[in-house]
């Protein structure tokens, strides 16, 4: 009985540092509000993350470009970077307006207004993983509508350094 309880809590503690050690690995994260207000007093440039629970590739993305030490080091000095699951179901204020998911009693393309907004493509229609890149100003330098591996992440957020 006490090894069983030896190598649940072994477990547990291996299972918590990992977890810890995943979080320390990604991107420091904000809300649009969070970056409304931090934008307000030192503008800087803004990556947004489209994101959804079903999402593969959203999934793998996380996993295995948000987790790269250089692409997380450029993002964290030099963007704000914005992460909304585009189904949400909150109430999202950012520019001085409310934002709601009017589609959530829908079957399907149940995408908040802010997401849709800030992430369609030049149709007009969402899809996902996109990544919004925006300038100090706020204004749209760059959309992706793809999943982006770590390198083409790279290329993205650097080239709008300079």
């Amino acid at each position: 009985m006490e090894m069983k309880v030896l190598i649940s809590f072994m477990f547990f503690l291996l299972f918590s540092i990992d977890l810890q050690a995943q979080k320390a690995s990604q991107v420091s994260w904000m809300t649009f509000e969070e970056m409304e207000a931090a934008f307000s007093k030192q503008p800087k440039k803004v990556l947004i993350d489209f994101w959804a629970e079903w999402c593969g590739y959203c999934k793998r993305m996380d996993k295995y470009v948000f987790t790269n030490p250089q692409v997380r080091a450029i993002l964290d000095e030099s963007y704000y970077a914005v992460r909304m699951d585009a189904e949400t179901k909150d109430t999202i204020y950012f520019g001085g307006k409310m934002f709601v998911n009017r589609s959530v009693n829908d079957k399907k393309a149940a995408y908040h207004e802010l997401a849709v907004l800030l992430g369609k493509n030049g149709e007009g229609q969402f899809s996902l993983p996109t990544i919004a890149i925006y300038d100090e100003q706020f204004q749209l330098v760059n959309k992706y509508h793809e999943y982006l591996h770590a390198k083409k992440m790279l290329r993205a957020i650097d080239e709008h350094l300079r």
